[in-house]
């Protein structure tokens, strides 16, 4: 079994969804015959006010493409998601619009959830593993069938299915050569990156359906926690990239938070070493630097709230020796205080990246 061919990777990322719900969600194309039935409906609205009543057939189809078409994006939309393409049909096919209707698609919005509700028990029967995880039928190890795990809102690729050709022992194996891998001085990153990519499903389900301690987790994927990784991922599971999602959004707060740091009178005061108290007033006054703005309100923001601060400073850059001692999680800042030449975040008393 060749564990750095890249054969199959294309096709392990093609099964993934690839996209995020959408600001405004596209209705799809439903077949030349649907799109005359529509075109010649939407004519006739317009013209004469005529309500366009489908065939049981073309209702079905049309659901079909509807309900296809969300998968692409979740198993399991909200309420406001289903409403969202229920007014995407409406201004696409105004010729659908109920009358005596409140809203004019309280019908459509009840049939769209009762299609997704059948391509869900379709899905079941094939061994989705997405929906089977929550079937009082199916039991795991280690799980309540009581509980069921859906995706959070970003979690585009929750539970995806092993791929085909490949099953637990084949996991296994490329997970111990991950390891192996990992232990080496010269890494090859290249395969690191196509094994990760290959056993995504099953570390999913170790996760989702085991919820290990993270001490396991380095254990068990050390990969896991290489910088690139991290990234690459969360990319994988939410398809989106890490640290411009972070800074962008800490960045459309990043002004009203430091207004709001500044009006404390003790974040008014000089630099305080323990707790960074000052650091607003030392980095954001004197040097409008976006880089020192950040790093002054995430430094401010435990003492803001009274917490535990989640970095601790050393003043000589030599003592990265002692870090993984002295710090057991969260941010060792390396150098002077005020002009850091190092960070390093650590976890569970293990050095994870240094910058």
């Amino acid at each position: 079994m060749s564990v750095s061919s890249n054969d199959d990777i294309q096709s392990v990322e093609a099964k993934l969804r690839q996209g995020c719900w959408p600001e405004v969600f596209q209705v799809p194309k439903v077949g030349p015959e649907l799109e005359l039935v529509f075109e010649d409906g939407n004519r006739k609205y317009l013209s004469e006010g005529k309500k366009l009543d489908l065939s049981k057939d073309h209702k079905s189809q049309f659901l079909d493409a509807i309900a296809n078409r969300i998968w692409e994006y979740k198993a399991y939309p909200t309420h406001m998601e289903y409403t969202e393409v229920a007014k995407a049909i409406m201004r696409t096919y105004p010729c659908l619009a109920e009358k005596g209707s409140s809203s004019g698609y309280d019908e459509m919005l009840n049939s769209i959830k009762f299609k997704m509700g059948n391509l869900r028990a379709k899905m079941r029967k094939l061994d989705c593993m997405e929906l089977n995880v929550n079937s009082r039928k199916r039991s795991y190890p280690g799980t309540s069938s009581s509980k069921h795990k859906k995706p959070k809102r970003a979690e585009i690729n929750y539970l995806p299915d092993i791929p085909i050709r490949e099953d637990a022992t084949s996991m296994e194996f490329y997970r111990e050569n991950i390891c192996a891998e990992v232990q080496k001085r010269n890494r090859d990153m290249n395969k690191i990156k196509n094994m990760m990519m290959r056993t995504y499903a099953y570390r999913r389900q170790d996760l989702v359906l085991k919820a290990p301690a993270v001490n396991e987790m380095v254990e068990r994927w050390p990969a896991l926690f290489l910088p690139s990784e991290l990234k690459a991922e969360f990319s994988r599971l939410s398809n989106l990239a890490l640290e411009s999602t972070f800074f962008s959004s800490l960045d459309q707060h990043l002004d009203r938070m430091v207004e709001i740091l500044s009006t404390r009178q003790k974040f008014q005061n000089l630099f305080h070493f323990e707790t960074g108290v000052g650091y607003i007033t030392y980095f954001v006054w004197y040097d409008h630097d976006v880089t020192a703005k950040r790093t002054a309100v995430l430094r401010c923001i435990p003492d803001y709230f009274t917490e535990q601060p989640y970095f601790k400073d050393f003043e000589d850059t030599t003592m990265a020796e002692d870090i993984q001692t002295e710090v057991t999680h969260g941010i060792a800042v390396l150098g002077d205080v005020k002009d850091p030449c190092q960070f390093a975040l650590l976890l569970i008393t293990k050095l994870l990246l240094m910058t």
